[in-house]
């Protein structure tokens, strides 16, 4: 990355990301992911400041906090086992290669506005001291949150991985809090 956070942010969660699993309930073509940040706060303030241009349901913690920032994206058709083995699903990545699993997306939010910070860390704001509050361009995007294209050629899926390579924490904790990811599908044509 091009800020001092980002190689801190690189570092830190590379080798041991974050990861979730999620079961659609059915198997699904895939369209799209539109992934909202945690909702709320400013750091001295439990929710928000009426007083600052605030785009309603935009957050302050949409850049901060531990929103995922850059993530991957993995679909399957074959019901996890490997979750109770947490050496083969997490640490060493071997899923990745079993052949049940597809990428479906590279994610990556980014503040619209251009600033590579979170949002409020005291160690941004030295380096980039408009990075809070969020511009009001951050704030209509995180209002309507991220959306990121899934390939129309890739297969359906039923089971999805999240794997949170980055998070937007200074310091990246070890941790995640999102306020909504929605899954969106299509409906095959004429064998498609």
């Amino acid at each position: 990355g091009d800020s001092p956070n980002a190689s801190n942010n690189d570092q830190s969660l590379a080798g041991s990301p974050i990861m979730l699993t999620l079961d659609l309930g059915a198997e699904a073509h895939l369209s799209s992911l539109v992934i909202w940040g945690r909702y709320g706060g400013t750091p001295d303030k439990p929710l928000y400041d009426a007083t600052l241009p605030l785009v309603k349901g935009a957050s302050y913690w949409a850049f901060g906090s531990y929103n995922a920032r850059v993530f991957e994206v993995w679909g399957s058709n074959v019901a996890p086992s490997d979750l109770s083995n947490e050496a083969v699903w997490k640490a060493d990545g071997t899923w990745k290669t079993s052949g049940d699993w597809t990428k479906l997306a590279d994610c990556e939010i980014k503040r619209p506005s251009g600033c590579p910070a979170t949002c409020f860390g005291d160690e941004d704001l030295s380096v980039y001291p408009d990075a809070y509050p969020p511009s009001a361009e951050d704030f209509a995007a995180a209002a309507n949150g991220f959306e990121f294209p899934i390939a129309a050629d890739l297969p359906a899926v039923r089971y999805i991985r999240l794997v949170v390579i980055t998070n937007w924490n200074y310091y990246q904790r070890k941790r995640i809090s999102q306020g909504e990811l929605s899954f969106y599908a299509y409906e095959p044509q004429n064998g498609d």
